[in-house]
């Protein structure tokens, strides 16, 4: 049986706003000391503007292409900041929308390639990168799909209305418990995790569907 924990890793970027930090609310670096303990692979990143979180993105492609020959094939990218329904906001004030979000995603799957989920049809290829944001109104993040032709993402998970930071925290930490220990699809992961917080499909999914032709 697949060991999950060895094949996924967790890549959690936080931009706290100002009043965060000088109440050490630090949702991310808690998500990290939960995984930590629970032995899933996690690597923490602290961003304060755009320009920090393009350098981050650099060294998360650069991790993800070295594990990558040790079997790294479900690298997952946990986003931990304030937000809406047109994007999330930075530490320093600056607000990324979508479409800004999109041109990371595109940078993304260029510096790590897209990967062939179907061996009999090798000229199909999708990107392997899965989306986690843990921030108000991020299912909205499905926008950077864009073009139906084109795939961004495997999946993107997020909140489709204001989350409070304790839900958040608990239902992503059960949403990666769900998938790495109990082996539960993405889908029915969702669903518990909603439970967990006891809130009512808040939490959802949306999976890559376009598809990019070689």
């Amino acid at each position: 049986m697949v060991d999950f924990t060895k094949i996924c890793k967790i890549y959690i970027i936080e931009s706290q706003n100002p009043n965060d930090i000088l109440n050490n609310r630090t949702e991310g670096k808690a998500l990290s000391a939960g995984l930590d303990l629970a032995g899933i692979a996690n690597q923490y990143f602290q961003v304060i503007d755009n320009e920090c979180f393009d350098k981050c993105i650099e060294i998360i492609c650069e991790d993800i292409n070295r594990l990558k020959k040790e079997g790294l094939v479900a690298p997952y990218i946990h986003i931990s900041a304030h937000g809406n329904e047109s994007g999330i906001g930075l530490t320093s004030g600056e607000f990324l929308e979508w479409d800004s979000l999109t041109l990371k995603a595109d940078r993304i799957n260029e510096l790590t390639g897209k990967i062939q989920p179907d061996p009999k049809n090798p000229h199909i290829e999708i990107s392997p990168i899965n989306y986690c944001f843990s921030t108000c109104q991020g299912y909205n993040a499905f926008k950077m799909q864009g073009d139906i032709k084109e795939n961004k993402f495997s999946s993107i998970i997020g909140p489709a209305a204001p989350v409070d930071w304790s839900d958040s925290l608990l239902a992503f930490m059960t949403l990666y418990h769900q998938i790495f220990y109990k082996r539960q699809k993405a889908v029915t992961a969702v669903e518990i995790m909603n439970m967990s917080a006891g809130l009512d499909n808040i939490f959802r999914i949306a999976m890559g569907f376009g598809l990019v032709l070689k």
